[in-house]
């Protein structure tokens, strides 16, 4: 299946893989960090590799100085990524406040690039995926949300605990997200 978005007005395409096994959650985390970067002018899966010779970005910044990777990602991949010099944000979004935490906690700091591992709501982001379809109007705001209840141990290790409302043809959802840096997490007990 081939997606069409509609983001700020502008078109975006996504070719669904050759042997159509993309899962629908990594097309709605892909989803996600376009959504993040809708201000940076995205290029969601170049057909190229773009500023490194052996990966393509999921999501790319119009200026190519911030790359986005979506779910499963090595990270050897990430490493590399964080150290070329073109690259000047990585960003990674993770189904799950877990899967964002525990990269993090394990990922190097004082890299090249600024690395920030997202964590996005389980639930939610199957939701989301469910509510995407062939061709979808979508746009995403930053919220204010006190009601936002998470477990003391995450938000002591998030770097930023943050809320967005998408909002996909006539249908909305609301998405926790948890932004954690490199190394977080060691000097919480």
């Amino acid at each position: 299946m081939d997606w069409i978005f509609e983001v700020k007005g502008r078109r975006v395409f996504m070719r669904a893989r050759e042997n159509g096994s993309e899962e629908r959650t990594h097309v709605a985390l892909k989803l996600l960090g376009m959504l993040l970067l809708s201000d940076e002018d995205p290029q969601m899966e170049p057909r190229r590799s773009v500023h490194h010779r052996k990966y393509k970005p999921d999501v790319i910044s119009g200026d190519g100085a911030t790359w986005c990777e979506a779910g499963r990602v090595s990270m050897r991949k990430l490493e590399d990524l964080a150290s070329v010099r073109s690259v000047e944000r990585l960003m990674v979004m993770k189904r799950g406040y877990n899967a964002a935490r525990d990269m993090a906690r394990h990922f190097p700091s004082g890299t090249r690039a600024d690395v920030s591992f997202y964590g996005w709501d389980v639930d939610a982001v199957q939701e989301l995926a469910d509510a995407v379809s062939g061709h979808s109007d979508v746009a995403i705001t930053r919220v204010e949300n006190d009601r936002l209840t998470l477990e003391d141990t995450f938000v002591a290790e998030a770097s930023e605990v943050m809320t967005y409302r998408v909002d996909v043809d006539d249908w909305s959802i609301t998405l926790p997200c948890l932004r954690f840096e490199p190394g977080c997490g060691q000097h919480v007990r």
